[in-house]
């Protein structure tokens, strides 16, 4: 019985192997079969998609048989690896010639037909006898030959250009975000309606009667239609009487539809467009492009065009109420100024002579701040300023406060207290910028509060972090205070709040927003605290670096008078066109005993100092703008000429240019300094010590 039951086994297993046997020899024959199937009906089909075929032993690379039709222009080829060459010889683009040459090595296919990939195929543009280019597609399909073992190739062109064209369109429709597009015949009611398939690959045509298809697509798409009122606009479309009515006076008929996607979550703005496509107005050609993201991102343009123009607007209000207020306090001073100066022409017994002075200088003064006010607010518009360090004291800061700033207070008859035990005496710090920062919130502190009211000025150091000690000011009064609202835009610029305008106080609401620029330029921090009717505290946090004990006694004493004795008897040429400017100078020069020599011009100036004995004028003080020849040519041409003193004697700009770009277009010209106007007798006389 084990024995049968053996046989039985063995005779399963061949059975099975016969039949294994079977199948394959049925699965080569078939496969032969259509090879050479393929091999007749390349051989036998006459048609002008078929450009050129060969049939390749790719054991040896020879073609054993070849057929190319006369429209392409290959060279007679006899092997594969020539066939390859004169195709890419042929191809039009860069691009094809490197994919031809990527795809079809010989190598390459056989390694890919060893892993069961039998077919290559590309597209690229080929050239033709007649010198056009077309789009063809390139095929290579392997097999082996089961009588001789060899690996054959069938390897084709074929003219795919139409088909390639149509796949360019349907791209150029996806990037155009086209749904569909279609042509109407209006008498016939016929329409052939075309539209990307799923994988917008290729463009799916279907055709039937208009009314009929739209109809049915329309309420197949009811639902998905945002309001009734979408479906109401769309609806009339169905009709072609409809059509040629909208299109009897207008070129184009066209409106917008809004639906939701499939799944109700997106919604889309679809755009319906019909126009005629011939003179006769035989045909209408019509389609729906998705505009939703167009839509989006032009509404979004409109929007921040619109944010735009309300903060454009804002900022026009705030600077035209800016200039109201800025014509209000320079017509104020200016109207001290000449009030005083009438009162002493009526007054024959100059009595009030020096409380006519004081006013006037008062007023001078305040016009001065206003303008350097605005000249700061320029300049932070520009891309503001840079801080140059030096030494600067504790003692010096105290006592320029109480010299600019006690004086106001006194006026008002406010009780001020300065506490600055913050533990150091001297740092490095931009003096100039960090004396502007203070005295601005003290003079606010001074304008807010009211008479007998309390002002205090506090230094205390924090923290050390590095070489630098961060230290904290403050700033406080129980003045008028401030408005929440209010102090959420105190450092703006041009901003005061409207009880202050209202109540007369005096100012160009730039002094705050100056001080925020100090502060940030020494990468520090300013806060608020404020409380109407109860008062303000300006709390600022500086990083500083202190100087050692060293560099302390370096430093020279500080001289609070000016020894003008040096100045006697010395000579000044000053160019001065305007003749009040001048005569003011000329006081003031002549009041320290100096010789005052005019030229009102710049050529005239250059003149006088060319004619007169070298060493004959100590300094020359000249004016920038100036009708002949202006300041800065003057300068070049006096530093031109050849005489010893020319490059060496002292020049000095007496101007009322008062920007940096100002002051450094002087030194490029060759002068030695840089008085602005309006002149103050100290700066002068101490500008001209250093010179002389």
């Amino acid at each position: 019985m084990q024995c049968d039951w053996d046989n039985v086994q063995r005779g399963k297993v061949m059975t099975q192997s016969i039949e294994q046997i079977n199948q394959n020899l049925w699965e080569s024959l078939a496969y032969d079969m259509k090879f050479n199937m393929e091999l007749w009906y390349l051989g036998e089909i006459q048609g002008y998609n078929i450009l050129a075929k060969f049939y390749i032993n790719m054991s040896d690379e020879k073609i054993v048989r070849s057929s190319v039709d006369d429209k392409l222009q290959l060279e007679e080829v006899h092997t594969y690896e020539e066939l390859l060459h004169s195709v890419i010889e042929q191809c039009g683009l860069q691009t094809s010639r490197e994919q031809v040459q990527a795809v079809f090595p010989a190598k390459q296919l056989l390694d890919l037909y060893e892993k069961g990939q039998d077919r290559r195929v590309t597209e690229c543009q080929c050239r033709m006898q007649d010198g056009t280019y077309r789009w063809v597609r390139l095929t290579a399909k392997l097999r082996q030959d089961t009588a001789t073992g060899n690996v054959m190739a069938l390897f084709y062109i074929h003219d795919v250009d139409r088909s390639h064209i149509r796949k360019s369109v349907v791209k150029a429709i996806m990037n155009y975000r086209y749904d569909f597009f279609g042509i109407l015949n209006v008498e016939t009611g016929f329409f052939n309606y075309m539209a990307p398939d799923e994988d917008e690959t290729e463009l799916a045509i279907h055709h039937g009667i208009y009314r009929d298809y739209i109809a049915d697509s329309i309420e197949k798409r009811r639902k998905y239609y945002a309001t009734e009122k979408d479906y109401q606009r769309i609806l009339p479309v169905v009709d072609v009487e409809h059509l040629k009515k909208m299109l009897e006076n207008s070129p184009t008929y066209e409106f917008d539809i809004e639906e939701w996607d499939k799944h109700h979550e997106k919604l889309h703005i679809y755009h319906e467009r019909f126009r005629y496509m011939d003179a006769d107005k035989e045909q209408i050609l019509f389609g729906r492009m998705d505009m939703t993201d167009t839509v989006a991102e032009e509404r979004k343009q409109k929007e921040l065009v619109q944010q735009m123009l309300k903060e454009a607007e804002a900022a026009l209000e705030v600077k035209n109420r800016f200039m109201a207020l800025i014509s209000h306090d320079i017509r104020t001073p200016l109207n001290a100024i000449m009030g005083m100066a009438q009162l002493l022409e009526l007054d024959p017994s100059k009595k009030n002579v020096q409380e006519c002075i004081q006013t006037i200088r008062n007023s001078g003064d305040f016009l001065l701040g206003l303008i350097d006010d605005i000249l700061d607010a320029s300049r932070m518009e520009k891309g503001g300023f840079k801080l140059e360090e030096e030494v600067g004291t504790r003692e010096n800061f105290e006592r320029l406060t109480m010299i600019n700033i006690k004086p106001m207070m006194d006026a008002r008859k406010q009780n001020f207290h300065m506490d600055m035990a913050c533990g150091f005496n001297t740092v490095m710090v931009d003096s100039k910028k960090f004396n502007q920062l203070f005295f601005n919130l003290l003079s606010n502190a001074s304008k807010y509060t009211p008479e007998e009211g309390n002002i205090s000025f506090t230094a205390r150091a924090l923290r050390k972090e590095g070489c630098v000690i961060w230290t904290r000011f403050c700033v406080k009064d129980d003045g008028i205070g401030m408005s929440r609202e209010f102090m959420e835009h105190a450092f703006e610029p041009f901003t005061r709040e409207r009880k202050n305008e209202e109540s007369g106080i005096e100012g160009s609401g730039l002094g705050l927003s100056i001080a925020k620029e100090i502060v940030d330029a020494m990468q520090g921090l300013i806060t608020i605290h404020s409380e109407v009717g109860v008062g303000t505290e300006f709390i600022v946090d500086l990083p500083l670096k202190p100087v050692s004990p060293e560099m302390e006694e370096k430093q020279p004493e500080i001289k609070t008078e000016l020894d003008t004795r040096k100045l006697q008897g010395k000579r000044v040429l000053l160019v001065e066109d305007n003749l009040v400017n001048y005569k003011i100078a000329r006081k003031l020069l002549e009041y320290v005993n100096m010789e005052v020599i005019r030229a009102d011009n710049g050529e005239m100036g250059v003149h006088i100092f060319q004619e007169s004995e070298p060493g004959y004028f100590d300094v020359i003080l000249m004016d920038i703008f100036m009708p002949v020849m202006d300041g800065l040519e003057a300068t070049r041409q006096i530093r031109a000429l050849d005489r010893p003193d020319a490059e060496t004697v002292p020049i000095i700009a007496m101007t009322a240019n008062a920007y940096e770009e100002d002051r450094r277009r002087s030194r490029e010209a060759g002068m030695n300094g840089h008085i602005t106007k309006p002149i103050s007798r100290n700066f002068l006389y101490k500008t001209l010590l250093e010179v002389v």
